[in-house]
């Protein structure tokens, strides 16, 4: 579904002239600025002015007009805004009108209203559309008692285009009528068919293709704004009928991930609704309830659909409670007022939920997390950088602070030491009793917590960083200013190292959880796992908590940590697929299948031990690597990926991993069927005596090329291309040949011509399997569209021999489009490489596509999907709500709104929501001017050393440009600036001789056109060449 005249998409950026007719209050038409502002909050001035105003607060005017034109960074605003006396705490809602004109496609948000203050406040509005009409943004937000100021910030993000801010508030929140009057658009006459349904969406789709992939998506906070009703939607109730032509119906089961738009948020994607067509449908229906008083539910799939839906548990499974990826912080507070303690939770892939405590607070059981109510209580809280409390027991507030001490650039590490501040005294640094400064070695994420944990009267802090352990510091002020004892908290999770979580960038938040007077320890991680520390310290204050409680919930998506790679294999030997996923926290996950393909049940995850019982687990920190990748910043990342096959021959299946160092190797399975024992040992995957390393993130295409029964591995070389490493069948482990794969032209396979520096290189997940249906196995690459050539993957299509294959080698396309993947975060495509497996899951011959998402999760596709020529485009007719007394009315009818006052989407053509937005944009007719041409290096200057490659491509449709030099291929670069290997990437140019050359560069737009440049570039370094990769047989 995508927005035309008639057509509703991602419900709509609701222009100020629509909601002011739709939606009044009785006390003041809300969204128009009249009456409410004052005393408290902002004003629009003539020539998109805000003017900051109140009681006693200094009058200032600001430009809210913020434009991007290059790639130097966000474009900002900010102003201090002090709080009356009288109201300075509690509820308030933020509010506000965005705009967007002109942005560049991007995942971050494009217009962002934040609001900062103390103790590590920070809340925001943002607009993730690169081009909208006004729009309608606000947040409910609690402020501490005595907060005297905040500091307002507006940001845009873009690297092109402009974002305009009208009539800001900040307002108390009782403040905010909650009646409202509708003025509607007349009878809704088509009848009721689900009577306990409040809500209806009626529309079409352009094919009577039956059981075709249908996707629609809306804004459902802003629809339901619009019928005077602020509750979230309630997944649970939609139900989706297609009606005949002669009224009959038919339900659709029907896949609803998660709707994360929010009247707070406005993404690409903000509740995506998944179905199949039904045979001699002519009109589909779409019903459903805001949430009631206990909140929304998720919605329970009733089969597998294979439309990209995400994989979830029944409702009834208890697993281990998912806060979000990645969790960033999680705040207890009886939020409904039930008497137990419920956890707001906030992630980057969507902001703040709230997961609902359905049990006791000694058994806590969650509901999976979801959009609050706006009844709801919420805390006051953040990321804490720095805490204060009375430090030294002198009755004076003291400030701890984290003081981070970066190394460089991200890949080169941070470090942070605590400042103590005490008034009157000089700033220390906290310290052990030797001396020696406490120094946390990876710093890039910290978050602090204050409280007496070993009741000896004096506050102690809780450190958590990207490191994988908690760290406490215990006040022993009784031995000097600043004084602390390091305490580890232990997870007892590893015999060797039992302070180790399993995961990373620990965020621990302070709550008495019993209420026994103790502080306990709520802590979530990278993975969004959340675990609770009763404290159990005793009369004698030796510090001492209790074994970690893993948090649970019931139903909800089935998740690991981020960037999972999986493999479908009966790994418990019941004649069932199950689920094995490696993932970013460098673990093997195994998730059991009790269920049957069509309808799978799957269990929580179980992670896969040695024969000594320890989880596996690689990372750079873990193996003791002395350089991870990406620098210090990343210890504690594995990016591991696993494979099963008997490599043995003992009939059992081995496993065979890849981590975020590229070490291949396996682990050998001594067990039975049903009951694996994997060795201690990793064993390196060796050539001619030395170990088989490929670039990180790159698990490799485990498939019998030879029907041998025995498998080749695909993986990358150094060069970033194609190559297979037959294996030995009588040395386990040995490689015996690496075969180059080539084109049809005979030229070596290109994956990711990126290799400088080292973390863009690899980031290449492949998969086997014969996707078209010829006979022969082709292959499909996790693969972002950040780093190459648009969409989620790339297909190497087999236009060989399917035991000799060659490889043509493009983005994926499916329906008319790049294949992208949209379950990622924040509504966007995803961005980093995920991890693809090829399986043929519904038995009907064919591989299916099982692809784990860079949130942790897991969409299904059929092959179906992977093979369309074109994707059926909802169109919406009408909205429509049901009174008590049963009448109902049509609150909008799409065909009939004025032209003037509809946002972009609503002119444009119809396109598949499965779209990427650039080929969208090209589709609607926005093509811009079409030319190629060299920013960087300039003509006639010699180069030398690191040389920055940059060209400027206009904004006509860019698909890909592509760089060369003498007719030798260099990078691919998808997005701009179009800047060789990268950003922040230089090519090296001591890697070919001195002398003249032809540099050129190929911009294809996704029409197929092309445009090229051309410069002569001269080398002169007056040195030897530089053997790395990429120099080949280049010569002047």
């Amino acid at each position: 579904m995508f927005i035309t005249s008639r057509t509703l998409f991602l419900l709509i950026a609701l222009s100020a002239s629509m909601l002011a007719t739709a939606l009044r209050a009785d006390d003041g038409n809300l969204l128009s600025g009249d009456g409410l502002a004052a005393p408290y909050g902002w004003r629009t001035e003539p020539g998109e002015l805000w003017t900051v105003s109140g009681p006693g607060a200094l009058e200032v005017n600001l430009e809210a007009r913020l434009s991007g034109t290059s790639s130097n960074g966000a474009k900002r605003a900010m102003r201090t805004v002090r709080l009356p006396r009288e109201r300075n705490g509690g509820l308030w809602r933020l509010s506000g009108w965005m705009r967007v004109e002109g942005g560049n496609h991007q995942r971050d948000a494009m217009l962002t209203i934040a609001l900062q203050g103390g103790a590590g406040i920070r809340e925001s509005v943002r607009e993730f559309n690169p081009h909208s009409e006004w729009t309608y943004f606000e947040k409910r937000l609690r402020l501490p008692d005595g907060m005297a100021e905040v500091i307002v910030h507006i940001n845009y993000g873009g690297r092109t285009g402009i974002g305009r801010v009208k009539e800001l508030r900040l307002v108390p929140d009782e403040l905010v009528p909650e009646d409202f009057s509708v003025e509607v658009a007349g009878e809704a006459v088509e009848p009721w068919r689900v009577e306990d349904r409040a809500y209806r969406l009626r529309g079409v789709i352009d094919t009577d293709e039956a059981d075709a992939p249908v996707w629609a998506d809306f804004d459902f906070q802003r629809l339901l704004l619009m019928a005077g009703c602020r509750e979230p939607v309630d997944p649970s109730s939609v139900v989706v009928l297609a009606i005949d032509a002669d009224g009959g119906q038919v339900a659709c089961p029907v896949a609803f991930d998660q709707p994360i738009g929010t009247l707070a948020d406005r993404y690409l994607r903000n509740g995506t609704l998944k179905w199949r067509s039904a045979p001699g449908a002519v009109v589909y229906e779409i019903y459903f309830n805001a949430a009631g008083p206990e909140g929304p539910r998720p919605l329970a799939l009733e089969r597998m659909l294979g439309v990209g839906e995400l994989l979830t548990y029944n409702d009834e499974q208890v697993v281990p409670l998912w806060a979000g990826w990645p969790g960033v912080a999680i705040d207890p507070v009886d939020a409904d007022g039930n008497g137990v303690q419920d956890l707001m939770v906030s992630s980057t892939d969507g902001g703040r939920f709230i997961a609902r405590n359905i049990g006791t607070m000694t058994e806590p059981v969650f509901i999976p997390r979801m959009r609050e109510l706006p009844t709801d209580d919420l805390p006051a809280s953040g990321l804490m950088q720095q805490v204060s409390g009375d430090w030294d027991g002198s009755g004076n507030t003291s400030v701890l602070a984290v003081r981070k001490k970066p190394a460089g650039g991200y890949t080169d590490g941070v470090t942070a030491t605590v400042d103590l501040r005490v008034p009157g005294k000089a700033v220390q640094t906290l310290s052990t009793p030797d001396g020696h400064p406490v120094v946390i070695d990876d710093a890039t994420w910290t978050h602090l917590g204050l409280a007496d944990f070993n009741g000896n009267g004096l506050p102690d802090l809780v450190v958590g960083s990207a490191r994988d352990d908690l760290l406490i510091l215990l006040n022993r002020s009784d031995l000097g200013a600043g004084v602390v004892e390091p305490f580890y908290v232990p997870f007892d999770i590893f015999m060797e190292r039992p302070q180790g979580s399993g995961d990373m960038g620990l965020k621990p938040t302070v709550t008495d959880w019993n209420g026994d007077g103790r502080p306990d320890l709520l802590v979530t991680a990278w993975s969004g796992a959340c675990w609770l520390f009763t404290n159990e310290t005793g009369e004698g204050g030796v510090l001492r908590f209790s074994s970690p409680q893993v948090l649970t919930q019931k139903g909800g998506p089935l998740v690991a940590a981020d960037s999972p790679v999986v493999w479908v294999t009966d790994f418990d030997g019941d004649g069932v697929a199950d689920l094995l996923m490696g993932d970013v926290n460098g673990r093997l996950l195994f998730f059991r299948n009790t269920g049957t393909p069509e309808q799978p049940r799957w269990q929580a995850p179980v992670a896969v031990t040695t024969e000594s019982g320890d989880p596996i687990l690689l990372t750079a920190r873990s193996v003791g690597a002395e350089h991870p990748v990406q620098g210090p910043a990343e210890w504690n990342w594995g990016y591991l990926s696993g494979a099963a096959w008997d490599l043995t021959g003992n009939g059992q299946a081995d496993l065979i991993v890849n981590d975020s160092l590229g070490r291949l190797g396996w682990f050998e399975n001594f067990g039975e069927t049903g009951e694996p024992v994997f060795a201690d040992e990793l064993q390196a995957f060796t050539y001619q005596g030395q170990e088989v390393t490929t670039p990180w993130r790159n698990a490799p295409g485990v498939y019998d090329w030879t029907g041998d029964g025995y498998p080749e591995l695909l993986v990358l070389n150094a060069e970033g291309n194609l190559v297979m490493l037959h294996l030995s069948k009588e040395k386990p482990g040995a490689v015996t040949r690496i075969e180059p794969m080539l084109d049809a032209g005979g030229k070596p396979v290109k994956i990711n011509a990126r290799t400088k520096p080292a973390g863009v290189s690899g980031r290449s997940n492949i998969t086997v399997g014969d996707i078209d249906g010829d006979g022969k196995a082709d292959i499909l690459v996790g693969f972002s569209s950040y780093y190459e050539g648009g969409g989620a993957f790339l297909l190497g299509k087999n236009v060989g021999e399917a035991n000799a294959p060659r490889f043509e080698v493009s983005p994926m396309r499916t329906g008319g489009g790049r294949m992208a993947e949209w379950t990622g975060s924040d509504g966007h495509d995803q961005w980093h490489n995920g991890g693809p497996c090829l399986v043929d899951w519904n038995g009907d011959g064919k591989p299916d596509l099982f692809h784990g998402v860079e949130s942790g999760r897991v969409a299904y596709y059929a092959n179906d999907y992977l093979n369309r020529r074109t994707f059926p485009i909802f169109t919406a007719e009408e909205f429509a709500a049901r009174a008590e007394d049963g009448e109902a009315v049509a609150l909008l009818n799409f065909g009939q709104l004025p032209a003037g006052e509809l946002p972009v989407r609503v002119e444009d053509a119809k396109l598949p929501l499965q779209w990427l937005p650039v080929e969208t944009l090209l589709q609607k007719g926005r093509k811009g001017p079409r030319y190629v041409r060299f920013t960087s290096p300039k003509p006639g200057e010699p180069v030398s050393g690191e040389v920055r490659i940059e060209v400027d491509a206009g904004t006509g449709g860019v698909a890909t440009v592509k760089f060369y030099l003498n007719g030798e291929y260099l990078a691919t670069e998808s997005l701009p600036p179009y800047v060789a290997f990268g950003d922040d990437s230089t090519w090296d140019s001591r890697t070919v001789p001195d002398g003249l050359y032809e540099l050129a560069a190929v911009a294809t737009y996704i029409d197929g056109q092309t445009a090229t440049a051309k410069v002569a570039l001269e080398v002169s370094n007056g040195t030897p060449v530089k053997k790395s990769a990429g120099a080949g047989s280049l010569q002047p």
